[in-house]
């Protein structure tokens, strides 16, 4: 399987180039999945899409917030890479929480490492999703053959 690196939908920098890497690794991992390079022919194409940051307040004060939440929004599909038919598609959501201090510098790396998490808990979600698939003969190949590359 080859995984593309995402898109990014978001005005959230560089979320595409983790998630990416987080899929990858996750896909590898899972040991039913065989990550191939970009420069492989590949059976499958994994595509997958950040579609939405939202970060609302969970606990505040009159004085300010105290505790946030990211939620994060991905959207994947498994292709044929020979028919370009799409045989496997996926949404997943993930939120991470972070308390908020008075230093806004110090607030934007524990917001950036809510959305680290977030991304390990989306791509390990997809990875799974992706296997038990595979598992349940939906996705064992076409005319009952090897799980694909």
């Amino acid at each position: 399987m080859l995984i593309q690196n995402f898109k990014n939908s978001t005005t959230e920098p560089n979320l595409e180039v983790k998630y990416t890497a987080y899929t990858r690794r996750e896909f590898s991992a899972g040991g039913g999945v065989h990550v191939v390079a970009d420069s492989e022919a590949p059976d499958l194409v994994l595509i997958g899409q950040v579609t939405s940051v939202v970060i609302p307040t969970l606990a505040f004060t009159l004085q300010g917030t105290l505790e946030s939440r990211v939620t994060v929004r991905v959207d994947a599909s498994v292709e044929d890479a020979r028919t370009k038919k799409v045989v496997w598609r996926q949404g997943a959501t993930a939120s991470s929480e972070f308390f908020v201090t008075n230093d806004l510098q110090f607030n934007r790396i524990l917001q950036l490492r809510a959305l680290e998490q977030a991304g390990r808990l989306i791509a390990e979600d997809l990875a799974t999703r992706f296997l038990s698939f595979l598992e349940s003969g939906a996705g064992a190949g076409r005319a009952g053959g090897p799980i694909p590359k």
